[in-house]
C-alpha cells in the first residue's frame, strides 16, 4: 500500500548481450494490467521517481518497464499488486467570475467542469451548484439562473466521482 503524499522509486536492470545502449519507458495501470497509461519515455537511467498524487488510485496499481535498444523491445511488469488511493475530482468554475455583479433578475450562467484521475471528465449528473444564500441550484456543466436573490451569494461547484468522493469550489458574486 502506498500512501497519500508519498514518492517512491521504480528501479529496474537491464543489459544488452551486444552492448547496444538501452532506453526505457514506464507505464502504470490502475486495473492490474487491464489498460496502460505511458508515464515516462526516453529514460537512460534505471530508476524512475513516482509522486502517489499524482497516480489514478486503484487496489491492483502494476507498472510496466519497456526497454529497446532501437531494434528489439522488451518489457517486465511488477509482480504484485500495488494499492494507490483513489484521488477527489477536481472542480472549476469558468462563469461567473470572482466578484461577478448581477442586476437583480438577470440572467446568471453557471459554468463548470470537474476531473477525476480515476473517471476522467466527470458528466453534468456528477455536478451540483449551490449558494451560500438559496441552497441547492441545479447540477450541470451549465446552469442558467434568473432568479438568483438580491445580495452577495458565494456560488459553490462540488463533483462527486463515482467513488462518491467529492470536493468543491466557490466563487463570491
Amino acid at each position: 500500500t502506498w500512501l497519500a503524499g508519498s514518492t517512491h522509486s521504480l528501479s529496474w536492470f537491464g543489459n544488452d548481450p551486444d552492448g547496444d545502449a538501452l532506453v526505457y519507458g514506464v507505464s502504470y495501470s490502475n486495473d492490474g494490467g487491464g489498460s496502460w497509461d505511458l508515464l515516462v519515455s526516453g529514460l537512460t537511467t534505471t530508476t524512475f521517481s513516482i509522486d502517489v498524487d499524482a497516480l489514478a488510485g486503484g487496489s491492483d496499481v502494476r507498472f510496466r518497464v519497456l526497454a529497446t535498444d532501437g531494434v528489439n523491445t522488451v518489457y517486465d511488469e511488477t509482480a504484485d499488486a500495488i494499492s494507490v488511493p483513489n484521488k477527489a475530482p477536481v472542480p472549476t468554475i469558468s462563469n461567473p467570475t470572482t466578484g461577478q455583479l448581477f442586476a437583480p433578475g438577470a440572467l446568471a450562467v453557471l459554468n463548470g467542469n470537474a476531473a477525476d484521475l480515476e473517471d476522467g471528465s466527470l458528466p453534468g449528473a456528477s455536478l451540483h451548484w449551490s449558494s451560500n444564500v438559496m441552497g441547492g441550484l441545479g447540477t450541470g456543466t451549465s446552469l442558467p439562473m434568473a432568479g438568483l436573490t438580491p445580495g452577495a451569494h458565494l456560488i459553490t461547484l462540488t463533483a462527486i466521482d463515482s467513488n462518491g468522493l467529492a470536493s468543491s469550489v466557490s466563487v463570491p458574486i
